[in-house]
């Protein structure tokens, strides 16, 4: 191994809403609120590191996991205790 830092990529506005197949206003929302990180303007372009935004749609991916999993606990719970009564 080399040790060379990652050479991923930088998303353009563009590029996120043919990722996501969303408008540029729904980035701009998304940026705005939080869901996706600040991003970096250079001649007034804005950049999203690709790490960064892979990273934010793998931990999103394992909150969505665990809450449907938390759902399924709740429903086997309700069925048991229906069937208990």
């Amino acid at each position: 191994m080399t040790g060379r830092p990652n050479t991923k990529r930088k998303l353009t506005t563009k590029l996120l809403c043919d990722r996501y197949d969303v408008s540029d206003r729904t980035i701009d929302r998304w940026t705005e609120t939080g869901i996706l990180p600040k991003p970096m303007v250079i001649n007034r372009i804005r950049y999203w590191d690709e790490d960064d935004i892979d990273r934010r749609d793998q931990e999103r991916m394992a909150e969505a996991t665990i809450t449907a999993c938390r759902s399924n606990q709740d429903e086997l719970a309700d069925v048991h205790a229906d069937e208990a009564a």
